[in-house]
């Protein structure tokens, strides 16, 4: 069993040999005044994960290629990409998928969610979707590689957080004074389509991100449009959104 790893989307062009995943803990040492030392417990820190991706120069049999092309993407493109992930000062996704022999995506075994009164997928092929941004970015130009760069990325966990803007209003007659919440977030009135035609360069995981605002809508839109491998799209299939 093999895996792939989506960065912002994009499929890298080879798998990492090793993901190092570090949490660090936040936990403080505090001297009592009897002299003896006791551990203050704090939440840990957010999550980290550290891999080195080979940049072929050449089509290698084990590079990952472009769905529907059989044309390997430069360089340059996957730099520009990190570059542009790392300037653009917002959250992308990091997706690590297991996939099956047959190259299929590992969605796991369906079971019924009480709950939801439905059957669902227990998504166990999906080792991380999460949102997270780079801490560093190193490339190394090795003379053993050859031609082929190594790309050297810390990504960090990211979890949203949002400020509220409170107003204090007082009573003239009274004097009281009480505190409005002002709600200052956009409303996206923005419609949802029902269908989408495939250009070249997408993948499920993009569309359903930039179509329907959910890039973990992949599984369901690919159960919806009875796709076996939902790492295999078209160039001019029309994929059904609703």
């Amino acid at each position: 069993m093999a895996y792939l790893v989506y960065v912002g989307n994009v499929l890298m062009p080879v798998t990492p040999e090793k993901i190092t995943r570090t949490v660090k803990g936040n936990n403080e040492e505090i001297e009592l005044i009897s002299g003896q030392t006791v551990l203050n417990l704090g939440e840990p820190g957010l999550t980290e994960w550290s891999m080195d991706f080979m940049l072929p120069k050449v089509q290698y049999p084990f590079v990952n290629v472009i769905q529907g092309s059989q044309e390997l993407r430069s360089q340059d493109y996957y730099l520009t990409h990190f570059n542009t992930l790392m300037g653009q000062k917002k959250p992308f996704n990091l997706m690590i998928i297991r996939t099956k022999p047959n190259g299929i995506w590992d969605l796991g075994e369906k079971h019924y969610d009480s709950s939801q009164d439905a059957y669902v997928n227990d998504v166990d092929g999906i080792l991380n979707n999460v949102s997270v941004t780079i801490e560093s970015l190193t490339d190394k130009d090795d003379t053993g590689e050859g031609f082929d760069k190594i790309l050297s990325v810390v990504f960090k966990k990211y979890i949203a957080y949002g400020t509220k803007t409170v107003s204090l209003i007082t009573d003239s007659s009274s004097g009281t004074v009480t505190a409005a919440v002002e709600n200052t977030r956009e409303t996206d009135n923005k419609e949802i389509p029902t269908t989408y035609t495939v250009k070249s360069g997408d993948t499920l995981i993009g569309i359903c991100k930039s179509r329907l605002g959910d890039a973990d809508k992949w599984s369901e839109i690919a159960e919806l449009n009875g796709l076996e491998n939902a790492n295999k799209i078209y160039v001019g299939q029309v994929l059904k959104l609703s």
